[in-house]
């Protein structure tokens, strides 16, 4: 198995290749190269995660959509400073 490093290596080679191997561009076929390989990894990555929850959840669980999360009231603090609250005038219904 090749390492990042030997893809993005072969990558920066193959765009250097593309371009008719003309010389001055090493930088910027490194970047594209890299930028394109960790994107590439990085959602492998996230593929077998993925995979792996799906699998580690009983079948059970898989079925189930999850409950909805508590909501808990919320006190108002009695230090805070009062609040004025202005109404929106009423808007006239065209008949």
């Amino acid at each position: 198995m090749e390492s990042v490093h030997e893809l993005i290596a072969r990558r920066a080679y193959e765009l250097f290749l593309a371009r008719g191997g003309e010389n001055g561009y090493a930088i910027q076929d490194w970047v594209a190269a890299e930028k394109e390989i960790l994107a590439q990894v990085d959602k492998e990555r996230r593929e077998v995660a993925k995979e792996k929850a799906e699998k580690a959840r009983p079948a059970a669980a898989q079925a189930a959509p999850a409950p909805a999360p508590k909501v808990e009231a919320v006190k108002a603090s009695t230090k805070s400073a009062p609040v004025e609250i202005k109404k929106a005038p009423a808007k006239k219904v065209l008949k």
